[in-house]
């Protein structure tokens, strides 16, 4: 397969696309393999190859770009994975501007930022996890605002923007988590807390009710359709997921936030508990 790949890298007149596809399946069979490395530069040539023909900022931008990063990661080169994830935030914040993607990408960097250590730059992180705190809770709002303005059930057909909505509100939430664990003052902290459970207390009560409109759309489809069974909307898999995902991340807050509160704070650490015991009930422990 090298081989071949290495023809079709340097032969006239192939598709781009078949060739960065087939340098990522190429990068893939490497990767099981152990041999990292090689599949880093098989990335690499992908992106070489994508950015000739769409422009280098797009292929910062795409998937690829992540596919480096994890590779980078795996092999344990930090810096090079911090350096690859600032060229994507700055391509995609370039082409996508106020998209939920662009505090995804801020929200790793700051991440990675943290894990280099003394070779990181804490204020440079928190800087990026605010941005990404600020832009989310935007989206968040404006994706609520479209995916509550459909008259009667939720369906697969217009589910994606409460797909957006609820994921909008779990970044948010995580933007939140990330400024409390990282913040030099308490008091900080706790209103990091505070608003990414405000974020995810609703968010979670959307999902639960996007969920079971979307099972009766996707049941009254397949018994229109005279199917038995059959795969759920991919929607529903994704809220699903979602669902649980930030209760997880609430349950998580409640209990650091719970953990700060002193005795003159006793009333809300009671209402924490309630939160904390509400979630464990929903998640059947």
């Amino acid at each position: 397969m090298p081989e071949a790949v290495g023809i079709l890298g340097s032969a006239e007149n192939v598709q781009t696309n078949v060739v960065v596809l087939w340098l990522e399946k190429l990068a893939s069979e490497f990767q099981e393999r152990g041999q990292v490395q090689e599949a880093i530069n098989c990335i690499r040539k992908a992106m070489y190859h994508f950015g000739a023909e769409k422009g280098e900022s797009l292929a910062q931008a795409s998937q690829l770009s992540d596919n480096l990063v994890e590779l980078l990661l795996q092999l344990g080169d930090k810096e090079a994975a911090r350096d690859a994830v600032a060229q994507c935030l700055a391509a995609r914040m370039q082409l996508f501007g106020r998209q939920l993607v662009v505090c995804q990408s801020m929200l790793r960097l700051a991440n990675l930022e943290v894990k280099l250590g003394k070779k990181g730059d804490l204020q440079a992180a928190m800087q990026h996890a605010t941005n990404a705190a600020n832009l989310s809770g935007e989206l968040t709002d404006e994706y609520a605002k479209q995916a509550d303005s459909w008259k009667g059930r939720l369906s697969a057909k217009n589910s994606d923007m409460a797909v957006r909505r609820v994921r909008a509100a779990f970044v948010h939430a995580t933007a939140h988590k990330f400024l409390a664990d990282h913040s030099p003052h308490q008091d900080q902290a706790k209103n990091s807390l505070r608003a990414a459970c405000a974020a995810l207390r609703p968010c979670i009560s959307a999902a639960s009710r996007y969920m079971s409109d979307l099972s009766a759309s996707s049941q009254g489809h397949r018994d229109q359709q005279g199917r038995k069974g059959g795969s759920p909307p991919s929607q529903l898999d994704a809220l699903a997921d979602l669902f649980i995902d930030s209760q997880l991340l609430l349950l998580d807050c409640v209990e650091s936030l719970s953990a700060m509160l002193g005795t003159e704070e006793s009333t809300e650490k009671q209402k924490l508990g309630q939160i904390a015991d509400e979630v464990l009930r929903q998640l059947g422990v």
